[in-house]
C-alpha cells in the first residue's frame, strides 16, 4: 500500500495551498500525525516485547519526525523519521523500530482508506482517537489532504478530507471535531454576572449555543434578537451534525442592516432554486446540486456588500449562475454541480474581456481574484 516509510509526503489539496502555502491553521495536523504514528508504534512494540512492562526510557521523546522542507504541488510538508536520534538514544532497538515505523503507517493509512466503502475499522486507543481528531480539523469544503506514496483498495491515493473524516470518527466515537461558517438567526441571549450566552438558529446544525462574556452578550447582542447573525466557529459535531461544543470562535457578529434585507432575498431566492425538481425546464433539466447550493451561499456571506446587486439564475446543468454589473463590467459566476466554480467578465461598452477562471472552492484565491476584478476591472 506504500513506496516509502520513513519519509512522509502529506500533500494538501485546495487553492488556500497554492504556491507550496501553508496556512497556520492546519499546522496542528503535523504533531497529530507524528502522535498517530506513534501511537501505533507504541502498540507494535508491546506486542513484540510483551514480556516487558514498560517501555524503554525515553521511547516517546526520542521517536520525532522532523519537518524538512515544504514543496509545490499544492503543499507538501515533507515530513523525515528522525532514525540517528532515535538509534543514538534508543541503542540496539533500532531495526525492529524501522519495522514498526513501517508498519504504523500502513495500520494509519489503511485506517484512512476504509472509509472509501465501511470496511470495519481497526479498534483505536482513547490516544489515538484524539489525535485522529486533530488530523484534518482545519480542512474546509473541497480540501484535503493526500498520502503519497499509498494505494488505495479502489485506485488512487488514499486522502482525508471532511466526509472521511465524518465517516471515521463517527464510526468509532461519537463527535467529531470540524469547522462551520454561515448565516443565522439569533433566537436567545442571556447574561448573567460574568457569564452569558446566545443561541442561533442554523440551517445546517439546528440550534448553536455560544458562550461569551456577559457584557459582550447584553451590549453587542441583546437587543437585536431575530436578526441575521454570521459565524465562523470550530466545533464538536456528532453524526447528525448537531453542534455538541464550540471549541473556539473564529468570527461571530451581527450582519449590517445595510445589507440584511438584500442578504435575505438572495437566500430566499436560492430556496427557490433549491426546489426545482428534474424537468424543470419544459421536461429538460436537472435539479440544482447541493454543492452548487452551498458555494452560492458562501459567496453571499463572505460577500454581502454586494447581494443589492447579485441577480441569481439556475442552468439545466443543475449549476447556479450569479450575475451582475458594477463599473462598466458584467460579471458571471457559475457555481457547478462537481462543487468548481468559474468566474469571467465582459466589458458591458467595450471589447475588454476577462478570461473564464476556474477555481476549487470559495476560498482564499477565489476571494482574492473576485476582490481584484470587481474593483479594479
Amino acid at each position: 500500500m506504500t513506496d516509502n516509510v520513513t519519509n512522509f509526503q502529506l500533500r494538501y489539496v485546495g487553492e488556500r495551498f497554492n504556491g507550496a502555502r501553508l496556512p497556520v491553521d492546519v499546522l496542528g495536523d503535523l504533531p497529530a500525525f507524528r502522535d498517530l504514528i506513534i501511537s501505533f508504534v507504541k502498540e507494535s512494540w508491546r506486542l513484540r516485547f510483551s514480556q516487558r512492562r514498560r517501555l524503554p526510557k525515553g521511547f516517546d521523546r526520542n521517536l520525532t519526525f522532523d519537518l524538512v522542507r515544504i514543496t509545490e504541488g499544492s503543499a507538501i510538508p515533507n515530513l523525515n523519521w528522525n532514525r540517528s536520534l532515535a538509534q543514538a538514544h534508543l541503542p540496539g532497538v533500532i531495526d525492529e523500530l524501522d519495522q514498526f515505523v513501517s508498519s504504523s503507517f500502513e495500520k494509519f493509512v489503511e485506517l484512512i482508506d476504509c472509509a472509501e466503502d465501511f470496511r470495519p475499522v481497526q479498534v483505536l486507543s482513547p490516544q489515538q482517537i484524539r489525535a485522529l481528531n486533530r488530523l484534518g480539523a482545519g480542512l474546509r469544503d473541497d480540501e484535503r489532504i493526500e498520502f503519497l506514496g499509498t494505494n488505495s483498495k479502489s485506485g488512487g491515493v488514499i486522502y482525508l478530507d471532511i466526509p472521511r473524516r465524518r465517516k471515521i470518527l463517527t464510526r468509532i466515537r461519537e463527535t467529531y471535531e470540524t469547522r462551520i461558517d454561515g448565516i443565522g438567526t439569533l433566537v436567545e441571549t442571556r447574561a448573567d454576572g460574568y457569564a452569558g450566552h446566545l443561541v442561533i438558529s442554523t440551517e445546517d446544525h439546528g440550534y448553536v449555543r455560544i458562550d461569551l462574556d456577559a457584557d459582550e452578550v447584553a451590549d453587542n447582542f441583546a437587543p437585536y434578537l431575530q436578526s441575521e447573525i454570521q459565524y465562523d466557529l470550530q466545533v464538536e459535531v456528532d453524526s447528525k451534525d448537531q453542534v455538541r461544543a464550540i471549541l473556539e470562535i473564529h468570527d461571530i457578529g451581527l450582519i449590517d442592516e445595510e445589507y440584511s434585507a438584500a442578504l435575505i432575498r438572495c437566500f430566499d431566492r436560492l430556496e427557490e432554486l433549491s426546489k426545482l425538481s428534474d424537468g424543470w425546464l419544459d421536461g429538460e433539466g436537472i435539479a440544482i446540486a447541493e454543492p452548487a447550493l452551498v458555494n452560492a451561499r458562501r459567496l453571499l456571506v463572505k460577500r454581502k456588500n454586494l447581494c443589492g446587486v447579485f441577480r441569481l439564475y439556475p442552468n439545466d446543468s443543475g449549476n447556479i449562475l450569479i450575475e451582475f454589473e458594477n463599473s462598466g463590467w458584467g460579471y458571471t459566476i457559475e457555481f457547478r454541480a462537481d462543487s468548481k466554480i468559474e468566474m469571467f467578465a465582459v466589458e458591458l461598452k467595450g471589447v475588454g474581456v476577462m478570461e473564464p477562471t476556474e477555481y476549487l472552492s470559495v476560498g482564499h484565491q477565489f476571494l482574492s481574484d473576485f476582490d481584484k476584478w470587481v474593483m479594479q476591472p
